[in-house]
């Protein structure tokens, strides 16, 4: 489903802005890699 919505198949993530500290930075990724990366795996 994402490439064929996107028309590609691949991403480039962002997950530290500046001014965010080491523990937001985590708390970003490891929450993209519970909720969102299964979703898009599961195409």
């Amino acid at each position: 489903m994402f490439a064929e919505v996107t028309g590609t198949d691949h991403i480039v993530m962002l997950h530290s802005i500046a001014g965010m500290s080491v523990k937001e930075t985590e708390s970003s990724l490891r929450l993209f890699s519970q909720e969102v990366l299964p979703v898009v795996q599961g195409d």
